[in-house]
């Protein structure tokens, strides 16, 4: 009985290791900027990259980070989120480090920081946000 708990708490626990986003392994060029038309405040809330596809060819790509960070108001932090829409809260974001995203956010205007690698995926040449349960 025992060996079977532990057996299926491994299993439980593998999805859990295969959300690190990893895209860091496969992409280069990586920039944070905002898609907003000229006049209008950035936020650079998106994240572009040039990315490998399956078939080894360099592809340029760009995802809105508000479809999975979002912001901890209990910690005053950024975190990953579903259509977690940090732009609600943060501002003058940038990119320290290879990927990580630091904004100041809160009522308070303190800093927070996030590796964008352990949530942003690359599939196919293409960013994506890894799913939560």
């Amino acid at each position: 009985m025992e060996l079977w708990t532990l057996l299926l708490g491994a299993l439980v626990a593998l999805p859990a290791a295969a959300l690190k986003g990893d895209f860091l392994a496969s992409c280069y060029d990586v920039n944070v900027g905002s898609a907003n038309p000229p006049g209008v405040p950035v936020f650079n809330d998106f994240v572009s990259a040039t990315c490998q596809t399956m078939n080894s060819k360099s592809q340029a790509t760009s995802m809105d980070l508000n479809l999975c960070v979002g912001f901890d108001v209990s910690t005053q932090t950024l975190a990953w989120s579903p259509m977690g829409k940090f732009r609600n809260y943060c501002r003058n974001c940038s990119l320290k480090a290879p990927s990580e995203l630091q904004c100041t956010c809160g009522t308070d205007n303190r800093a927070s920081s996030l590796d964008l690698n352990e949530g942003v995926s690359n599939r196919n040449g293409t960013l994506f946000c890894m799913s939560w349960a």
